[in-house]
């Protein structure tokens, strides 16, 4: 069992050394080196931070894209504003130009934004998410 130990020792020892002193060793650790020189390099450039128009970019990107894949977000809201749209536009189809479709003109915009007001406060959840991530992301740069 000591006599197999040994030999491998030994087979390991003459693998490390003759890797030590080969090519292939000498062009790892250049390699290795020139890597480190650009990354170093690449660091030092992206020290600053994004500019304005960038982060704006990249946020509404991101965003876009949460709503666009979440049902629930996007979809269920664009079928319901579409519902809203045709039922609204039935309703108060043909106004007319008296002094009582002014009342009515008024009562629509006031549904209309009230509505609104309350569909935009159901965005708040997705909007703390995106806050979190925001915040990680500006405080690594």
């Amino acid at each position: 069992d000591t006599e197999t130990e040994s030999s491998t020792e030994e087979a390991i020892s003459i693998l490390v050394s003759s890797y030590k002193s080969s090519e292939i060793n000498k062009d790892v650790h250049n390699e290795v080196a020139l890597l480190s020189k650009k990354q170093m390099k690449s660091m030092d450039k992206n020290k600053g931070h994004a500019g304005f128009f960038n982060q704006c970019l990249a946020l509404i990107k991101r965003s876009s894209l949460n709503m666009f894949r979440d049902l629930g977000y996007y979809w269920l809201r664009l079928g319901i504003y579409i519902a809203l749209a045709l039922s609204l536009g039935t309703v108060f189809y043909d106004f007319g130009t008296s002094y009582a479709s002014i009342k009515d003109r008024g009562s629509l915009l006031s549904y209309i934004s009230g509505f609104l007001t309350f569909m935009s406060i159901d965005g708040f959840p997705s909007f703390v998410e995106d806050m979190k991530v925001f915040q990680r992301e500006r405080q690594n740069g």
